[in-house]
């Protein structure tokens, strides 16, 4: 039991530990789009697009923001601000979805669909 509760307090840890980074995809027939997102205080945001050979074709970086914009209850929204030449685009902005254990799983875009962590 002792055991146990070390490696469940160690993972805990483990996921709040400064410097990691958060990465959702999502795919489509022209190749796959990803958000990374950077929780070491930065809170840098870079999304890329990939074309279907993997060959990276665009890149661009901002900065997110989480918070609660629920009217009966929760309902957290992502939103990347863009920064350097692309500071004039219109920030994105994402339902965030989250697991019984309070962890970031996903995030919906203004086109309802689901980008799923990554690698």
């Amino acid at each position: 039991m002792k055991n146990l509760l070390f490696s469940a307090i160690f993972m805990l840890l483990v996921n709040l530990s400064f410097g990691q980074v958060k990465k959702f995809c999502y795919t489509t027939y022209a190749g796959t789009y990803s958000m990374s997102l950077y929780d070491d205080g930065s809170k840098k945001a870079v999304y890329q697009l990939y074309n279907t050979a993997g060959v990276l074709q665009k890149t661009m970086q901002g900065e997110w923001m989480l918070r609660d914009e629920g009217i009966y209850g929760p309902a957290y929204m992502l939103t990347i601000t863009w920064t350097g030449a692309n500071a004039g685009m219109a920030e994105l902005k994402y339902v965030a979805q989250y697991d019984g254990y309070g962890s970031l799983q996903g995030i919906i875009d203004s086109q309802n669909r689901t980008w799923n962590s990554c690698r």
